[in-house]
């Protein structure tokens, strides 16, 4: 939860650099939310239940290290 938080204070802050003007990646209302590993702070890294807790907690995208 706390790694979450962090990503999701990172993000708000303006810290994300645009790379592309696909539609899906620009959003006005919020920044975009990228679940690295899942949701790592609730779950272990590269879980069933971390990456089903990112979809819920709002991840736009998940990154997964393969």
């Amino acid at each position: 939860m706390k790694a979450a938080v962090l990503l999701l204070a990172l993000l708000a802050s303006g810290a994300v650099a645009k790379a592309t003007n696909a539609s899906y990646f620009a959003n006005a209302t919020r920044p975009l939310v990228l679940a690295h590993r899942g949701a790592s702070g609730v779950f272990p890294e590269h879980t069933l239940g971390g990456y089903t807790s990112a979809y819920f907690y709002g991840a736009d995208f998940l990154e997964l290290d393969l």
